[in-house]
């Protein structure tokens, strides 16, 4: 795998269609405790919710963090929701990987989208929904590592 931009903060694209987040220590950190790693939000330690469904991530389910970022119009800022997660911060990835958030994928079932938590993995195609582009989502892909995907088409009737 060769990198195709120079870049020390951020996702890289790679020429072999890999994206590979790398973010420094010194990165910025959002009102939401998630570092700026270009297109991606990685979170680092957990955070502590003001209100909301929980407060910390000892509120939720095993497998579960909490989460008080933006999630859309029906979400107060700080509002605590317990979400999906494959990791709670980046120690828990391994050498080499961050622990990512995402939108997850809309469930037609369900109006409500949430947020998943990922470790980022070296065959990665996307590590936000900005770098997929063309109102395509960045999801877990059918095998392993992320990709981009378009999301279901719901019937309305």
């Amino acid at each position: 795998m060769r990198y195709v931009a120079p870049l020390v903060l951020g996702a890289l694209g790679c020429d072999d269609g890999t994206v590979v987040v790398r973010c420094s220590d010194d990165a910025p950190v959002d009102e939401y405790g998630l570092y700026a790693c270009g297109e991606a939000k990685v979170r680092r330690e957990p955070v502590t919710c003001d209100r909301g469904m929980c407060e910390t991530d000892a509120d939720c389910e095993a497998g579960w963090v909490c989460y008080c970022g933006p999630l859309g119009a029906n979400h107060e800022p700080n509002e605590g929701i317990c979400a999906q997660a494959e990791c709670a911060t980046s120690a828990d990835c391994g050498a080499g990987s961050e622990c990512i958030v995402l939108e997850d994928r809309p469930d037609c079932a369900n109006a409500f989208v949430g947020v998943r938590f990922f470790c980022t993995t070296d065959v990665d195609a996307c590590a936000s929904v900005e770098s997929c582009g063309d109102g395509r989502g960045c999801y877990a892909g059918e095998g392993e590592g992320l990709a981009c995907d378009d999301a279901p088409v719901c019937d309305e009737g």
